[in-house]
C-alpha cells in the first residue's frame, strides 16, 4: 500500500489453533512524518513486538513525545519497553504494577543506569538521584506493599546525551503499566484530558450541548459539583427538561417499553451522573421479566431520583418492588412456605457481599433461612383501574377494520404490600439479633441492618470505584470511600458524597488513571449516539411510534447488554475484562456499521449534522471529532491519517457522506474510542 511516498508491506496474524502467530509491518523508502505503533488485543495475551529502522546521520528527533506500554509480565523476565531518543529533554518515565516489578534504564553501551537488582549503578527501594553522561536521573524503587498497586519512576533531567532504552523485569508475576513522555509540552493539552477523562466516567459521552454546559458552569471541576449538589428527585413539569418530556410523550406497548425508555434519559438527560448512577442502581439490584416492562419503568423513575442519594432508600426500593418480587419469588416467601430466593441475594449481590459468606463477622445459611422468615408476607397486589394509572402512555395497539389503530391503556397492575396473615410471627435470629411478632418492622429492621453494616459499605465501595475509578482501586482509595459512605450513611446526600470523594481520589486524578478502563457496550454505543445528538424515540421524526426501529431499539437489541435485559441477578459487569474480548468488538463494529448506514432505523445524515454545527470544513470537523473521539490522546500522526480519510488526495477538501461515515467509523473503531 503506498502512503506519502513510502510503500507499506504488512501482513494479518498467522497463528491458528493455539499455536504462536506472527505479523509484521515495513516501510520502503523515507518517512515523510511520525508514525504511531499499537497493538489492539481481540483476545488477552501476551505480546511481543521488535522494531528497528536505519536512521539518517545527526536526525532531529521530535521536540516532543509520549508513549505507553501495558503488558503481562512473567517472573524473572525482562521486556523491552522502548527507547528515549538522544538530544531531548524533561523525560519522564512512570510505571504501575500490582506486583513487584521493575522498571529499568539502559545506556547506549548496555550500560544498567536504574535497575534495582543485580546493583546498577542506583539501587535500593527509595529515591535516588544520580549524574550519568552529564544527565541529571532521579529513580525511585517498587512501593507497593501487602498485595497494594505500587509505583516506580525515572526523570531526567537536561538533554539527553544518547539513546537511552526502557526495559522491565518481573521480580513476580504481573501486569506493568508504564507511561513515558518528553519535551516542554507533554501535557499540553492536559486540561482537556482531565475534562474528558471525568465526562467518560461520569456521563455518557459528550456532546456539543454538554461541553456548552461545562463552559457555562466556569469548567469541568464546577460542573461535576453541581451535578452532585443539584439533582432532580421527581417529576418535573412540562418543557423544563427534555428527557422527561420525551418520556412523557413516547407510546410504548408493554413489550416494545424496554427497547427504547431505559435509553432516553442516558441519551438526552441534561442530569447526567444521575442518569449514570440510576443505570448502575437498577443493575446492581437487576430484575429481569418479559412481562414486567411496566414495573421496571417506576424502578428506573425511583432510582433515578434517588441516585445519588441514601442507600437505605435505594434498598428500601428494591426490597418493596414488585418487579423484584415477581423476579425472585418474593412474593411466593409465606410462612410455612418459604421461598429464599430473595433472602439470599440481597445479602450476597446488594449488601454484605458474597465473600462474606460463612466468614467471620459475616453470614451464614441460617441467616439466609432468618431472613427468609422475617421477609414473609412482603408481596404485592394486583389492580386494575383508572386510580392506578401510572404516568406514562402505556398503549395497547390495535387494529381497526379501516386500517388505523386505536390504543387502550396500559394500567400498572401490582404494588407492594404487606400481608400480614402469611408472615411468619416465629423467632428469628438474624445476624445476632432476634425477632418475633414484628410484623413489617421485621424486614424494615432487618434493611437497616443490611444498610448500615460494614460489610455493605466495603461492598458498595468496590463496586462504585470498580465503575468510576479502576479494576483495581488501591486500598486507600477504598478505605477513604468506605469511609465517606459510613460518615454519611443517614444523609440525604450520601451517594453523592462518596462519588464526590472517589472523583478528587488520588487514583482517580493520577494521570496514569486516564484511558485505564473499557468502555462497557452501554457506554460505547451510547457516547457514538450521544456525540451525533441521536434521538431515542424518533423514527423518520415519528415519535408516536419507534420501538425496534428507534435507534435505541437498534442499541438495545444488538448491542449484548441490552437495558433490563440481563436474566442473572448479577446484572452486568463493571470491570474491563468483562468487555475486552473479540466478540464484544466485534459486535459493537456491526453495531455502529447499521447505526450510521442502515435506513431501517432512520437515515442519517452526517453531513446534515455537522453543517447544522457550523462544522463546514475538515478542520473544523477534525477539531471537534478528533479530542471527543480520543479523549484528547491523539498524535500529530492520527490527525494526519484522519485528515487521509476525510479528504483523500482531494485539494480542496469537500465534505462527503461516505468519507464522513469511515472517518467516524474509522474512530468509533480506535483503543482510544473504546477505553474511558
Amino acid at each position: 500500500k503506498p502512503y506519502k511516498n513510502i510503500n507499506v508491506t504488512y501482513s494479518g496474524y498467522n497463528g491458528k489453533n493455539g499455536q504462536k502467530g506472527h505479523e509484521f509491518i515495513e516501510l520502503d523508502g523515507t518517512v515523510p512524518t511520525t508514525l504511531t505503533m499499537k497493538a489492539f488485543g481481540y483476545k488477552s495475551g501476551y505480546a511481543t513486538v521488535n522494531y528497528s529502522w536505519t536512521g539518517k546521520e545527526n536526525c532531529t528527533p521530535p521536540t516532543s513525545g509520549s508513549g505507553n506500554f501495558q503488558q503481562n509480565i512473567k517472573k524473572n523476565d525482562t521486556t523491552l519497553v522502548g527507547q528515549i531518543p538522544k538530544n531531548i529533554n524533561n523525560v519522564k518515565i512512570n510505571l504501575t504494577s500490582e506486583e513487584d516489578i521493575d522498571i529499568q534504564l539502559f545506556g547506549e553501551d548496555g550500560t544498567a543506569i536504574a535497575r534495582w537488582k543485580p546493583a546498577g549503578l542506583m539501587s535500593g527501594a527509595n529515591e535516588q538521584n544520580i549524574e550519568y553522561h552529564n544527565m541529571r536521573i532521579t529513580w525511585s524503587g517498587y512501593n507497593g506493599t501487602n498485595g497494594n498497586k505500587g509505583y516506580e519512576y525515572i526523570n531526567i533531567e537536561g538533554n539527553t546525551t544518547e539513546v537511552l532504552t526502557m526495559k522491565v523485569f518481573g521480580y513476580e508475576l504481573g501486569e506493568a503499566t508504564v507511561t513515558y513522555s518528553w519535551g516542554e509540552d507533554n501535557n499540553s493539552n492536559l486540561s482537556e484530558k482531565k475534562l474528558f477523562h471525568i465526562l467518560n466516567r461520569f456521563s455518557y459521552g459528550a456532546n456539543t450541548e454538554l461541553l456548552a454546559d461545562v463552559n457555562a458552569k466556569g469548567g469541568i471541576d464546577n460542573w461535576l459539583t453541581d451535578q452532585l449538589e443539584n439533582q432532580q428527585t421527581t417529576f418535573v413539569s412540562e418543557g423544563t427538561d427534555v428527557a422527561q418530556d420525551k418520556r412523557d410523550n413516547y407510546f410504548a406497548t408493554k413489550q416494545g417499553l424496554q427497547k427504547v425508555f431505559p435509553l432516553i434519559r442516558p441519551l438526552h438527560s441534561k442530569y447526567q451522573v444521575q442518569a449514570v448512577m440510576a443505570s448502575f442502581w437498577f443493575n446492581h439490584f437487576n430484575t429481569y421479566g418479559k412481562q414486567l416492562h411496566t414495573e421496571m419503568a417506576e424502578d428506573d423513575d425511583n432510582y433515578f431520583f434517588n441516585a445519588l442519594g441514601n442507600f437505605r432508600t435505594l434498598l428500601s426500593i428494591s426490597a418493596k418492588s414488585s418487579a423484584m418480587s415477581d423476579y425472585l419469588d418474593g412474593f411466593e416467601n409465606t410462612a410455612g412456605h418459604l421461598n429464599e430466593n430473595y433472602s439470599r441475594e440481597i445479602m450476597e449481590l446488594h449488601t454484605l457481599g458474597v465473600e462474606n459468606y460463612n466468614q467471620p463477622n459475616g453470614y451464614t445459611h441460617e441467616d439466609i433461612i432468618a431472613l427468609a422468615r422475617i421477609f414473609t408476607g412482603w408481596s404485592y397486589k394486583k389492580l386494575r383501574g383508572a386510580e392506578n394509572l401510572y404516568r406514562y402512555k402505556w398503549k395497547n395497539r390495535k387494529r381497526n377494520g379501516n386500517g388505523s389503530y386505536n390504543f387502550k391503556n396500559f394500567y400498572k397492575n401490582k404494588v407492594f404490600t404487606f400481608q400480614s396473615s402469611k408472615h411468619d410471627n416465629g423467632t428469628k435470629l438474624f445476624l445476632g439479633k432476634s425477632y418475633s411478632n414484628g410484623g413489617i418492622n421485621e424486614g424494615e429492621e432487618a434493611l437497616n441492618i443490611l444498610a448500615y453494616h460494614p460489610h455493605t459499605a466495603r461492598f458498595i465501595c468496590r463496586k462504585l470505584a470498580h465503575k468510576f475509578v479502576s479494576d483495581t482501586p488501591t486500598q486507600e482509595t477504598l478505605d477513604s470511600c468506605i469511609q465517606t459512605f459510613t460518615t454519611h450513611k443517614y444523609s440525604d446526600n450520601q451517594i453523592a458524597k462518596v462519588l464526590e470523594n472517589l472523583s478528587q481520589s488520588k487514583e482517580f486524578t493520577s494521570l496514569e488513571n486516564y484511558q485505564s478502563k473499557v468502555k462497557d457496550t452501554q457506554e460505547y454505543l451510547l457516547s457514538i449516539a450521544r456525540i451525533l445528538e441521536l434521538d431515542a424515540t424518533k423514527v423518520d421524526g415519528n415519535e408516536t411510534k419507534g420501538r425496534s426501529n428507534s435507534i435505541g431499539g437498534l442499541l438495545n437489541g444488538h448491542s449484548g447488554q441490552g437495558f433490563w435485559k440481563k436474566e442473572a441477578p448479577t446484572g452486568w459487569g463493571e470491570v474491563s475484562s468483562v468487555w475486552n474480548r473479540i466478540d464484544t468488538t466485534v459486535n459493537r463494529l456491526k453495531t455502529i456499521k447499521l447505526l450510521l448506514s442502515s435506513n431501517k432505523y432512520k437515515k442519517l445524515s452526517l453531513l446534515d449534522f455537522f453543517t447544522s454545527k457550523n462544522l463546514t470544513n475538515s478542520t473544523k470537523v477534525l477539531d471537534f471529532l478528533l479530542p471527543i473521539m480520543t479523549s484528547g490522546f491523539y498524535t500529530q500522526a492520527d490527525k494526519e491519517k484522519a485528515q487521509e480519510i476525510l479528504c483523500g488526495n482531494t485539494e480542496p477538501c469537500v465534505l462527503r457522506e461516505n468519507k464522513l461515515y469511515q472517518l467516524v467509523e474509522y474512530l468509533a473503531s480506535s483503543a482510544e474510542f473504546n477505553m474511558q
